[in-house]
């Protein structure tokens, strides 16, 4: 266990010792490994296993006033995480749509696609309802601070756009540490 993760444990609170570090690491290690065995048995959902994401990380510890024993470090890490798709949105999914044979025409017609960029950007109708939501909130900033217009009928609204609303729920996701690495070498 290294320095630097004893001394955030003894911050926090979690440790006293290196050896407490050390068993309450094994002890958060024994709950992630069952956690880990349930999300990934098949029993969750037989027609989608979770999703494993991985993601290259770097992150860099900068040390503005430099003394012997502390300087910046650039750290390089591979990070992973399983994440479980909520299951409204598996049951909302037609099962007999997603097979083999739709995969591979999927990917056939990859091969003839042409990539446009216009096709990255939004279109008018999203651009128009980004401009009302802007003109709504000067609107109400001006007629809360600055003036009441004399005439409505001309007047932006105090009514705000409706917005599409997100799911308040939390994500599933339990964090793997696949590669942590300190690249020193400058």
């Amino acid at each position: 266990m290294s320095e630097r993760l004893n001394e955030y444990f003894h911050h926090l609170g979690l440790t006293s010792s290196r050896q407490t570090a050390i068993e309450s690491l094994r002890t958060l290690s024994v709950h992630a490994m069952g956690q880990l065995t349930k999300v990934m048995s098949l029993k969750v959902n037989s027609a989608f296993g979770p999703f494993i994401c991985i993601d290259n990380l770097d992150m860099e510890e900068r040390i503005h006033l430099v003394s012997v024993g502390h300087r910046s470090m650039m750290f390089h890490g591979c990070w992973g995480y399983i994440h479980t798709p909520p299951k409204e949105l598996l049951e909302s999914l037609n099962l007999s749509e997603i097979n083999l044979e739709t995969y591979n025409q999927a990917l056939q017609t990859v091969r003839t696609m042409k990539i446009r960029p216009r096709d990255f950007f939004p279109d008018s109708a999203t651009e128009d309802h980004y401009a009302a939501v802007w003109k709504n909130q000067l609107a109400t900033v001006m007629k809360k601070y600055i003036a009441v217009p004399s005439k409505t009928d001309g007047a932006y609204s105090n009514q705000p756009p409706p917005l599409e609303v997100l799911s308040p729920t939390a994500p599933d996701f339990h964090m793997l540490k696949l590669m942590e690495e300190s690249d020193n070498s400058a």
